[in-house]
């Protein structure tokens, strides 16, 4: 099972030309090695629970494995690892075209056409108004068809939960804009998807 990463230790040994595999000193250099090569620390980690399983089996001295070194150096790579910034892609215009294009090969394009132009043109995220799944939705703070309210210019969309809002009992009124380009026009991409719903009964 940890077979990969004790020959990994005992190749590293070799090359130090190091002939005593239970000294904390090599178990230190081995581990310092691997965070240089930007092993993360839960797999660094891994690595040592590998080696102690390892001399139990080749009935080997793994109490060297207790010595405060080691979890130390563990907690230190935890600590002074650099700090790694998630890029977050931006929706361009371009982009933008292309996710609806994208959309006419999905089940319901017309919903996520409307989706994708009333984010983008009304500068809304998708949590605002939609759960991660059909499972946690909740009336109270995802949108729902009574929330889109037609007038002019455009629409109006209402906000029931937003991260902005201190009060979480106050909803926030967004217009949405109606735009000269029938293709990108979020009122538009909304009817059209208004128009495919089932007649609601009275």
């Amino acid at each position: 099972m940890y077979h990969r990463q004790f020959k990994l230790f005992i190749s590293f040994a070799v090359f130090l030309q190091c002939s005593q595999i239970q000294h904390v000193s090599i178990l230190l250099a081995f581990l310092q090695w691997l965070h240089d090569n930007d092993l993360a620390q839960e797999t660094i980690a891994n690595y040592v629970s590998a080696i102690k399983h390892s001399f139990i089996m080749f009935d080997l001295n793994h109490n060297v494995l207790q010595h405060p070194k080691i979890p130390l150096l563990l907690r230190s790579f935890s600590i002074n690892r650099p700090l790694k910034v998630k890029h977050k892609g931006i929706i361009t215009l371009q982009l933008l075209q292309q996710l609806i294009h994208a959309c006419q090969s999905l089940q319901y394009p017309t919903l996520f056409k409307a989706i994708f132009l009333l984010a983008y043109f009304s500068f809304i995220r998708i949590s605002n108004f939609a759960p991660h799944s059909s499972s946690t939705f909740d009336p109270t703070m995802h949108l729902q068809l009574g929330d889109i309210v037609w007038g002019d210019p455009g629409a109006h969309v209402i906000l029931k939960w937003t991260k902005t809002l201190q009060s979480r009992c106050r909803h926030q009124v967004v217009q949405i804009p109606l735009l000269n380009n029938i293709h990108l026009c979020p009122v538009r991409a909304l009817q059209s998807y208004f128009k495919h719903l089932p007649k609601q009964a009275d």
